[in-house]
């Protein structure tokens, strides 16, 4: 039966997560960044009441343990409870991070939350405010951390006469085995599904735009660095069986982002000492509030939360003098520099919290191609980086040489909180970082 439609795409919301900071700010600044993950679901349950959609669907991920806190638990049912009291409902899946096993959930669940069952897939009616049957949502959720099943094939509503939205949590890789393997190709053989609301990918993506319609919404709000960026939800429109709008909307309060200065891109304008890389950093701060104010401009229809502030994660390179400054004392430049910026910039509205400083800076101008070609030293070196990238068994003996703390990891789901995780993007940053280190010494050197 045809009509109109307005709901609500979410997914990876990881109610309960851990924040990940590597510096120590004030009070207030660590309460707003420890509970942003709450206030993302707040402000999506607000936004569902004022734009009055009819139902949310969650496809998976949203605790960030199998074993749910006490506190999300009850949150949880606490923003349902103001949704049942608009008459919206919420569909809801389990994925690795929380996978449905036989625990019992800490508290009843309201009348307005449908969670689908992990043994078999299941279809339940929606039916609108005027008792009319308007779509259907199929989903199956997770019984353990890993799932091997391709759950999308049995993804079975009777037929298309009303909206069909299948909820799943997948990574949409064939050949991962653990986070139910299937590729867009297979759920668009799946013809009576007119929209695959997916969960599992913490970056918003819109997989297939025409029908079926495959996306990800991303994770509404970032918990660390390799989460940057404004995270948001999915509202869409549907009217007479069509997809008639799909707007990403912004939920992040705290947004974690990556700051590149590079000392040497004005050629006028090199940092001799730290207080003037300081005045860099400062302006470059300033550039990012602009930034985010002029977008809040143009997109001021749109019913966004207000940003409280960034979390940043600075990175300066390029060539200069300052560096010999850097290399004689980097951690205690480090510490000063940081201390510096947020007692500076965090009384801001949005604030910056300076997270961490990374420096990539170098002395001399290293035109590695160029040096490699014309000095047998330097090749010698690159042949044992090049050895480092390509066997996997000196890969492992130089992260064992690392020390224990390490551990490689590229599944960034499951992860072991006590140890630092590497995956291949950052140890190759290492072994390029260990090899410019290397050929500078050799400069320095001069013979």
């Amino acid at each position: 039966m045809a009509g109109k439609l307005k709901f609500i795409h979410t997914a990876d919301i990881h109610l309960g997560s851990i924040l990940h900071l590597s510096c120590d700010p004030r009070e207030d600044i660590l309460d707003l960044v420890n509970n942003s993950t709450y206030y993302a679901f707040e402000y999506i349950c607000s936004f569902a009441i004022e734009n009055n959609v009819d139902f949310i669907i969650i496809s998976g991920d949203l605790y960030d343990k199998e074993a749910r806190s006490v506190r999300a638990s009850k949150f949880f049912i606490e923003q349902c409870e103001r949704l049942r009291e608009n008459n919206i409902k919420v569909y809801l899946i389990y994925g690795n991070h929380d996978p449905l096993t036989k625990e019992t959930d800490i508290f009843h669940m309201p009348d307005n939350v449908f969670t689908f069952d992990s043994n078999n897939a299941n279809s339940i009616d929606y039916f609108n405010r005027d008792g009319e049957l308007a779509a259907r949502i199929v989903g199956q959720s997770y019984k353990t951390a890993a799932e091997s099943r391709k759950m999308h094939k049995t993804y079975v509503v009777p037929d298309n006469s009303v909206y069909n939205i299948g909820l799943l949590h997948t990574q949409l890789n064939s050949n991962n085995k653990n986070y139910v393997p299937s590729t867009s190709i297979e759920l668009k053989e799946n013809v009576n599904i007119d929209y695959w609301a997916l969960g599992h990918i913490h970056k918003f993506n819109i997989v297939n735009k025409d029908t079926p319609t495959i996306v990800y919404p991303g994770i509404p709000q970032g918990r660390d660095i390799g989460e940057e960026g404004m995270g948001g939800i999915i509202l869409a429109e549907v009217e007479d069986k069509s997809l008639i709008n799909l707007q990403y909307i912004t939920t992040s309060l705290v947004v974690w982002k990556k700051v590149e200065i590079k000392i040497d891109e004005d050629k006028e304008n090199i940092p001799e000492n730290l207080s003037d890389l300081e005045d860099i950093m400062l302006k470059k701060a300033e550039s990012i509030v602009e930034e985010y104010n002029n977008i809040s401009k143009i997109n001021g229809t749109i019913e966004n939360p207000p940003l409280k502030g960034f979390v940043v994660q600075w990175i300066i390179s390029g060539m200069g003098a300052i560096n010999d400054i850097i290399k004689q004392s980097r951690d205690e430049i480090v510490q000063v520099l940081t201390k510096s910026l947020n007692d500076k910039l965090l009384n801001n509205l949005p604030f910056i919290l300076s997270d961490s400083i990374e420096f990539k800076t170098s002395t001399f101008d290293l035109n590695i191609d160029k040096i490699i070609a014309e000095n047998q030293i330097f090749r010698e070196v690159d042949k044992v980086v090049q050895c480092c990238f390509r066997d996997d068994k000196m890969k492992m003996d130089l992260l064992k040489a690392m020390g224990d703390v390490y551990e490689y990891s590229d599944d960034v789901e499951n992860y072991n909180e006590q140890k630092l995780q590497i995956d291949e993007k950052e140890l190759s940053e290492i072994i390029l970082k260990a090899r410019q280190l290397a050929f500078e010494k050799l400069l320095e050197r001069g013979d």
